[in-house]
């Protein structure tokens, strides 16, 4: 058995070994060093100074101290581990301060029980220790889910990308669909269903597509939302995937059936969908929607993304667009229609309400005509 005064002498004689390897650095003129050797669990930490051209030597020997506040250095497994403690501001002139500007660190390891001539590894780099990880004052304001993980393209089976936008949020979904089959996205303050918010993406049998803004009071089908708050609202069917991709607001008057997403809250991802109806209605899903690990905070990002187009090319010339139209149906809920109430009166409600919340939204909007009833 070594004994304990054979260790410490071991330990020390490596110590003088580590001295003369660091003259073979380019850096050391006047430098600040902190030198530590271990044999087993015994080990050994110094506050070294550097005179120019000079071996090391222990900052007591030039009239300083041992500065370290606490210090440890053992060997276990062949992996050396070296810890040391010291203040920021230097009381000594042997000492440098850690201050808040870059400055030059560098290291020196190598084997200590060897008679052979061994180069040892060194290194240095300039680092600022006060210098924290910047990403632009704000975290990327984008993300995406994609099952399974780390697919790609067409080979997903649900992609889910959103994209912040000033007050609003983009949301992409691109998910291999069935016509009768829906699928989504949704906003939760827990991560559970009820009292969810989310957006409902339909394909219908003919092929139609739509997106509507709905909401979940409990464990029950999502009803839609009497106010849409849902917007530029793109969506296309190919190749048996459906692609929408629509806006929301952080922030919505809706303060009955949608989230306020200027607070942190759970995405819930429908990565399987399920199936409609007869009515065309979403029925319940195939499989319990997953939920992202923590919340998710969009008011909490950078906003100078350029908006992202599924389907749009940019020309430079500009083109005057041809007046277009389109066949929308709507269901109202809560009403007692009859006969009578089927009349002009109601034709004109609708109208003057699809009026008023579309030309809010859609620039160069111009009006609805109800053509049917029933």
């Amino acid at each position: 058995m070594v004994s304990e005064t054979r260790r410490k002498r071991e330990v020390s004689a490596e110590s003088t070994k580590i001295k003369s390897k660091m003259t073979e650095l380019p850096v050391l003129d006047c430098a600040d060093i902190l030198i530590g050797s271990a044999f087993d669990h015994w080990g050994k930490v110094e506050d070294y100074f550097a005179f120019p051209g000079s071996l090391p030597e222990t900052d007591n020997n030039f009239r300083g101290h041992q500065s370290m506040t606490g210090a440890i250095a053992y060997s276990e497994n062949g992996v050396t581990t070296m810890v040391v403690r010291r203040k920021l501001m230097a009381t000594e002139l042997v000492d440098s301060s850690i201050t808040d500007e870059p400055m030059i660190l560098f290291w020196l390891k190598g084997p200590l029980n060897t008679t052979e001539n061994v180069t040892p590894q060194w290194g240095a780099l300039t680092v600022n220790f006060f210098e924290q990880k910047h990403e632009s004052s704000k975290k990327l304001c984008r993300n995406e889910f994609v099952v399974p993980k780390r697919c790609s393209a067409e080979m997903c089976k649900y992609n889910m990308t959103w994209i912040r936008h000033e007050n609003n949020v983009q949301f992409i979904l691109d998910v291999p669909l069935q016509p009768n089959q829906w699928t989504g996205v949704g906003f939760s303050k827990t991560g559970e269903m009820p009292g969810s918010d989310a957006v409902i993406v339909v394909l219908k049998d003919d092929g139609r597509i739509e997106v509507t803004d709905q909401f979940l009071a409990g464990r029950t089908s999502p009803v839609v939302d009497r106010i849409q708050n849902i917007f530029n609202i793109y969506s296309q069917y190919s190749n048996g995937r459906v692609t929408a991709s629509f806006f929301r607001s952080l922030k919505t008057d809706d303060v009955s059936q949608d989230l306020d997403l200027t607070n942190c809250v759970y995405l819930l991802y429908p990565e399987k969908g399920g199936p409609l109806d007869l009515m065309g209605d979403p029925k319940m899903h195939y499989s319990l929607p997953l939920h992202s690990e923590k919340p998710v905070c969009f008011n909490e990002c950078r906003t100078d993304l350029p908006i992202k187009k599924p389907s749009h090319k940019v020309t430079a010339e500009r083109i005057q667009k041809p007046f277009s139209s389109y066949l929308m149906t709507f269901r109202i809920l809560n009403r007692n229609l009859t006969e009578r109430a089927l009349g002009q009166s109601l034709h004109e409600e609708i109208e003057n309400a699809v009026d008023s919340v579309m030309k809010q939204k859609l620039s160069g909007y111009s009006e609805a005509k109800i053509s049917k009833l029933w």
